[in-house]
């Protein structure tokens, strides 16, 4: 294992000219090679040597002094070299054992053969490609392109299904030639041979889900709680503070455990929203004194910046790996900043709550399914005690939308499958936009690729199940954990999220329906309850989701028309055939003359894909 510092590269930001890249010549059938090139000279990833293996360690360990102990380390053993202890002891389950945000290569000399692999959730990204006989493997995709047979090639499918909201492969990049190793994953390469494997999954797919107990249950807040320990002991924390229960629950548990330690409480970080419908100004005060903690409160518009936030959004996707999931990015690396210059080297978020804690939709149609009136009457009085939408909207989604419409489906699937699944999939490619692909070859690539868009019409462990499988693996997932790491990187500290901490994950995806929605219990009840007694006359038992869906389509209204017209159109995306531009630009026209809101998600989209596409095609 070889490393050195490659030459500065002509890159269009500083902030694209950092990273590791490391080389596996695979050729030699008799021996393997790797060589690590460094992007500048603070990026050195940690390097461990042994007997049997070499390794690279990118990224952070929680639990570092306890498994140190295990492994018969010193305490303030570095990473890398418990991660090559912990391979010489548990060999390729060792990942399984490790705790933490990482990327990690083992070169086994016994083998040979590389291992590479993300944690267990994948909130440390790894890429590789192939480039003749190498293996070119980094943490960034931008380090990828110093390679010179690593082509830059735009993945047309990608960002076409990127346009219209689908999410097809969570192996697949904006890049061609680019692929992501999934988190939770190792990929195996040996002379000739590539294998991709899940080395931990909370819910595996062949055998039934074990539903936690509620003796389980009752373990949950001495489990949070070292999430967030996990979280705290990496350097002064500050804490990304919404009104929210989930944020809430978050900084209560970091603040107590300040405390106990007699150290310096977090920092509260809160973004003050203009909306009415998602100002949570004076909650975030309440629990920021009601904590004792220190508040930076930020009105979104100075975070945003002078071009406003749509043009911020728009400025900052062109430099990122893959297009920005959300506009409110360049915001928080504002909050971000703010607390890195008042001392935060961690900032801890309320990311997670949502999916694990709030009881996914679909289950309604398993108690449909199992006549469980009594759970499904919990459930649906559980969905009007939590979101801000009309009665019968509510009514309506529960029962038709994700109860009997899909138990519907299932059984025409079961009389006439072959009729019904081509009806699916002309539902699916009827919804295609007509200003997507108007070339022919991309149009027949994206009609074939929606075939595995299609989800079991009747999933054998229910309905339920099956979506809190799915979530692990969705690319939109990988998406938003990659970019989580990105804004980390830029801002200076480590972003953490201990609703995905892995052991609490373990636990909540196991959480069955009839205990998460037990007498019409609003969502979340699992931390709506105990912080309802430590802020007692908050209003948390009341508390509904606050939705930012009407201020963001009101924000597009302002400030779409100053983007698009900097923008110019959509020459990039037109030269890869990916849209028809003089369509697009009918589109446009329509939603600045006052077109309905449902075009708003397309309109953010199509700038969002031209911006970065531009700043990726030219670099």
């Amino acid at each position: 294992m070889k490393a050195a510092v490659a030459d500065e590269p002509n890159a269009t930001t500083a902030l694209r000219q950092t990273g590791w890249l490391a080389v596996v010549d695979t050729a030699d059938r008799s021996a393997m090679s790797l060589q690590i090139g460094v992007l500048s000279p603070g990026d050195m990833p940690q390097v461990a040597r042994g007997p049997q293996a070499e390794l690279l360690f990118d990224g952070f360990l929680f639990d570092v002094p306890e498994l140190s102990k295990e492994l018969g380390l010193s305490p303030d053993a570095p990473e890398a070299q418990i991660a090559l202890r912990a391979w010489a002891r548990w060999g390729d389950e060792c990942f399984g054992h490790l705790r933490g945000h990482f990327a990690i290569l083992v070169l086994d000399l016994t083998g040979p053969r590389l291992l590479a692999a993300r944690d267990q959730l994948g909130m440390h990204p790894l890429f590789y490609a192939e480039a003749g006989s190498s293996l070119v493997l980094a943490s960034q995709v931008d380090a990828l392109f110093r390679h010179p047979g690593v082509p830059r090639t735009p993945n047309r499918a990608v960002l076409a299904e990127r346009l219209c909201h689908r999410y097809i492969a969570p192996e697949e990049t904006a890049f061609e030639a680019i692929r992501r190793i999934p988190g939770g994953s190792v990929f195996a390469a040996r002379p000739g041979a590539r294998r991709v494997t899940r080395y931990w999954d909370p819910a595996p797919p062949d055998r039934p889900l074990a539903w936690a107990s509620e003796d389980e249950l009752e373990h949950f807040d001495e489990i949070f709680e070292r999430a967030v320990r996990r979280c705290t002991r990496m350097g002064q924390p500050g804490v990304f503070l919404s009104g929210g229960l989930d944020s809430i629950a978050v900084a209560a548990f970091a603040a107590d455990l300040s405390a106990q330690a007699g150290v310096a409480r977090p920092l509260a970080l809160s973004l003050a929203f203009p909306h009415p419908e998602c100002a949570e100004e004076d909650m975030q005060r309440d629990i920021a004194n009601g904590l004792g903690m220190d508040q930076e409160m930020i009105p979104l518009d100075v975070a945003a910046g002078r071009p406003g936030l749509l043009r911020a959004a728009l400025a900052e996707s062109a430099s990122w790996s893959f297009p920005l999931c959300t506009p409110w990015t360049p915001a928080y690396r504002h909050l971000g900043l703010r607390g890195h210059a008042r001392g935060c080297r961690t900032i801890l978020t309320g990311r997670g709550g949502d999916e694990r804690l709030a009881l996914s939709l679909s289950c309604a149609a398993d108690m449909i399914r199992d006549l469980d009136v009594s759970g499904l009457w919990d459930h649906l009085r559980g969905q009007m005690k939590s979101y801000r939408l009309s009665r019968l909207k509510i009514i309506r989604t529960t029962l038709w939308t994700f109860g009997a419409r899909p138990l519907f489906s299932g059984m025409v699937d079961y009389v006439a499958h072959d009729w019904w699944r081509r009806r699916r999939l002309e539902r699916f490619r009827a919804a295609t936009p007509p200003w997507l692909s108007p070339d022919p070859s991309l149009k027949r690539e994206l009609d074939a690729r929606v075939e595995t868009l299609l989800s079991p019409a009747w999933p054998p462990d229910g309905f339920h199940a099956h979506d809190i499988r799915s979530a692990l693996t969705h690319p939109l997932t990988a998406a938003e954990f990659e970019e989580s790491h990105e804004l980390a990187r830029r801002v200076g500290v480590r972003i953490v999220h201990p609703f995905w901490d892995v052991d609490l994950v373990n636990l909540l995806f196991r959480v069955p329906p009839t205990l998460a929605c037990r007498d019409g219990a609003a969502s979340k009840s699992l931390i709506r309850q105990p912080m309802e007694k430590r802020f007692p006359g908050f209003g948390l038992r009341q508390q509904k989701k606050v939705m930012a869906t009407n201020y963001f389509i009101s924000l597009l209204q302002a400030q779409s028309g100053a983007a698009w017209t900097a923008l110019g159109g959509t020459p990039a995306l037109g030269a890869l055939g990916v849209v028809d531009p003089a369509a697009v630009q009918g589109l446009m026209n329509t939603w600045t003359h006052g077109a309905v809101p449902v075009t708003a998600g397309n309109v953010w989209s199509i700038m969002n894909v031209e911006s970065w596409l531009r700043g990726h095609v030219t670099a």
